[in-house]
């Protein structure tokens, strides 16, 4: 009966010991910054398909952006509001787009960008189309790594 409980102790203590420098290894690692999940998630700029975000890019400054009519009607941004940070567009109250056409946006972001992080920068673009007086939201978001 003792030789059994012995077997089972060493079992439990080798293995135990390895998972143990496993879990000090991989804490090292991410410690470190050599595992950063934020690394591994992809750049992205998403306000839906009928505003196509076509290019962009966050620098210090803010953010530069393309956005692309696919309404099918010229429309007129009349408002981008940051959700978490502070947004001053250029062009606004009242940036025209024609239909199928893009027309670059560019934004101040408070407070100031850190270069090299990744940041995420929750917007709402209020349009209306030209020939209507209804004004929409569309939210959405740029998210990259600040040139």
């Amino acid at each position: 009966m003792k030789r059994k409980a012995q077997a089972a102790t060493e079992y439990l203590l080798t293995y135990g010991w390895a998972f143990m420098a496993i879990i000090i290894t991989v804490g090292a690692l991410a410690y470190f910054g050599v595992v950063n999940p934020t690394s591994f998630i992809p750049d992205r700029c998403n306000f839906g398909s009928q505003m196509e975000c076509v290019d962009f890019m966050l620098d210090t400054t803010g953010i530069h952006m393309y956005i692309q009519n696919n309404y099918g009607k010229n429309i007129t941004i009349t408002a981008i509001e940051g959700i978490n940070d502070a947004l001053v567009c250029q062009g606004t109250p009242s940036i025209d787009i024609p239909a199928g056409e893009k027309e670059e946006i560019t934004c101040t972001v408070t407070p100031a960008l850190t270069k090299g992080n990744k940041k995420q920068v929750p917007m709402i673009i209020t349009f209306k189309r030209q020939d209507g007086t209804v004004f929409h939201n569309v939210t959405g978001e740029v998210y990259s790594v600040v040139q």
